[in-house]
């Protein structure tokens, strides 16, 4: 990002500077701080305009925002984009700027006539579209009230049902809260950061297989009603010919839950072939049985479909271009920069893995090299809030329908009355102390045995991310972790401003001028 000042002290080399760079640029941001002129004549002085004229003719894109005058839109009229932020305070700048990246609506109206350009009242409306951080006040729920939230965490780690947590919460698009607590390990050498990243461990399921097979779903290139044999030649005959896609996804295809051990078997190819040989235990469709199996099965379908493996596919359909920094399987073969942000998960005795840190947790997950469908996935809390944003969008993101709104409600939702789920989401109707008791029934979310969860509700508009290593120093640790989940889930619930939580007195923030659009 290169930024340039034009003002009356700016001369013909420095306006000669500021061409030569916007031409060189991707996009060009003018920002203007000019008050209306009354009278005849060009609200901006001659030698500006012709040059923001030439930066605006040059063919890469251009936006002017007008912090002040609309009728600056008419001298420029060859911007891309024109935006009216009507003054140039300092609470009006903080609140354009994330109008200007899709992370709040743009929704104003001008108050004047423009001549030749557009008549009062006319103006642009564009949704909100992407994550943007504010306070617990501008989204309608109370700090103090999130405040509480702290001290049960915190209480937590003295009971070390786990060292370290890092906890967010989003409403209706607007990150809110984004905490980390305690540290990596026991020995406290190392704070937990909010950039800190996490083993999800069965949140994999979600934010990576699922999300997956959704696009493919999205893309017709797999149904639901699909058999599995059409990809898996294994499950061509007999018993398991009857198995589909929506049982993978809703765990009633009869598969036993994780029956494959890696005591003999310690290869990718190994435990494939094991899985794709599994004997069903029921009729498929008959009960629910949650299961690894089926959703290493997925993940092995997401390759036989697309080519590439779960993980090139997951990255490169949907965390890249959603902007999800960290969300990676196997963070150090990306680079030291997500490895080393990680925490460890445990001390492995039995495998002989010592410290697990940076490498997956799940022991099958390990032994895939660390790609699978039901587990291998690591991010931070804010990658998380990015996608369940999306999610919480029906599938829009950043101005780009990611998911298809009739995709996202299908697989959120009930859909299978044998399982109580939704396809690869568990569902707050089934009995869940996990999302708490304050979430309307139609959250939906999952959790993760390294001490991983996220929960969203669309009827508030909430989601609550809380990422902890409760399995740290070992599995026998953090067992409480069901308890605390729930429990940071009610206190979310109740921090809403119009909850009964929150007889504090606390005003909420006034809005700014609503931001108008001219030309979009």
């Amino acid at each position: 990002v290169v930024y340039e000042v034009l003002d009356l002290r700016s001369g013909p080399q420095e306006r000669e500077e500021i061409l030569r760079k916007a031409e060189n640029a991707d996009l060009v941001l003018i920002a203007t701080f000019i008050s209306v002129r009354t009278g005849g004549g060009s609200q901006m002085d001659r030698d500006h305009l012709r040059l923001l004229r030439l930066v605006s003719a040059l063919p890469n894109p251009s936006v002017l925002v007008s912090f002040g005058n609309p009728y600056l839109v008419s001298e420029l009229p060859e911007t891309q984009a024109a935006v009216l932020a009507w003054s140039g305070t300092d609470e009006q700048v903080v609140q354009t700027v994330p109008a200007l990246v899709g992370a709040a609506p743009v929704e104003g109206r001008l108050q004047v006539d423009i001549p030749g350009v557009a008549l009062r009242g006319s103006g642009v409306r564009l949704p909100q579209t992407t994550l943007r951080v504010g306070t617990p006040e501008s989204a309608g729920m109370r700090t103090d009230s999130l405040r509480r939230i702290d001290a049960l965490i915190e209480a937590s780690i003295r009971d070390s049902v786990f060292p370290g947590a890092a906890l967010a919460v989003v409403r209706d698009g607007v990150l809110v809260y984004n905490k980390a607590y305690g540290y990596h390990e026991y020995s406290k050498t190392r704070k937990v950061e909010t950039r800190t990243v996490y083993d999800l461990a069965s949140l994999t399921k979600v934010v990576a297989t699922t999300s997956a097979v959704m696009k493919l779903v999205d893309q017709g290139r797999v149904g639901l009603d699909d058999p599995v044999g059409r990809y898996i030649p294994e499950f061509s005959d007999g018993e398991h010919a009857q198995v589909t896609i929506r049982h993978l996804l809703s765990h009633t295809s009869g598969l036993a839950p994780f029956r494959i051990y890696v005591d003999s078997i310690r290869t990718r190819d190994e435990i494939v072939n094991a899985v794709r040989n599994e004997p069903l235990e029921h009729a498929p469709g008959s009960r629910y049985v949650y299961s690894d199996l089926g959703f290493i099965l997925l993940g092995e379908i997401v390759q036989a479909v697309d080519g590439r493996r779960l993980d090139r596919f997951v990255r490169e359909e949907l965390h890249l271009p959603l902007g999800m920094a960290t969300a990676y399987f196997n963070p150090y073969q990306v680079g030291r920069w997500v490895g080393d942000l990680t925490v460890p998960t445990e001390v492995d005795e039995v495998y002989g893995r010592g410290v697990v840190r940076g490498r997956v947790h799940d022991e099958r997950a390990y032994y895939m090299d660390g790609v699978s469908g039901h587990a291998g996935l690591f991010a931070g809390t804010r990658d998380l809030a990015i996608w369940a944003t999306m999610i919480q969008n029906g599938g829009a993101y950043g101005g780009t329908q990611h998911l298809s709104r009739e995709t996202v409600e299908l697989f959120t939702s009930l859909r299978d009355t044998v399982s109580g789920r939704g396809y690869g989401f568990d569902l707050k109707s089934r009995p869940n102390r996990a999302a708490g008791s304050r979430m309307g029934d139609l959250a939906f979310g999952h959790t993760g045995f390294t001490g991983t969860s996220i929960w969203m509700d669309p009827e508030s508009k909430l989601t609550v991310i809380l990422l902890t290593n409760r399995t740290w120093p070992n599995r026998s640790y953090g067992r409480a972790i069901t308890t605390v989940r729930g429990k940071v889930a009610d206190l979310v619930v109740g921090s809403l401003a119009d909850g009964d939580d929150n007889a504090t007195g606390a005003r909420l923030r006034p809005a700014p001028e609503r931001v108008a659009a001219v030309r979009p």
